[in-house]
């Protein structure tokens, strides 16, 4: 099995956008309007790609408080200062299991993203 992408749903479109693009550094891979809906996705180099979907006419719940994105980056301590710099940084870096060194971000939309060093 091959799980493709993850949705969220978002209240910032572009925010979002800039969140997963510029902080994260994953690759627009398409973007499209269907009606009063926005969708973009982003990729990392092995294909796994995060769908947002902005829709002018709902406002999304707060599942945000029960799911959390986990991202290896290419360069752990460049994005753990860019967390500090810029406000994001929810939780310090901790080990966690014993092996795995990690902090946490928050999204524009409350969402946890998980920072794993490799």
């Amino acid at each position: 099995m091959t799980i493709n992408w993850v949705t969220i749903k978002v209240a910032d479109f572009e925010a979002s956008k800039a969140f997963y693009r510029d902080y994260l550094g994953l690759k627009p891979a398409n973007e499209m309007s269907a009606g009063p809906m926005n969708l973009a996705f982003f990729a990392d180099d092995k294909g796994f790609q995060i769908e947002l979907i902005y829709n002018a006419a709902v406002s999304p719940s707060r599942v945000s408080d029960c799911i959390s994105v986990g991202v290896a980056p290419d360069d752990y301590d460049a994005l753990l200062n860019k967390a500090r710099e810029t406000g994001i940084l929810a939780a310090e870096p901790a080990i966690l299991g014993g092996h795995l060194e990690c902090f946490f971000v928050t999204d524009p939309n409350g969402l946890s993203v998980q920072i794993i060093k490799n």
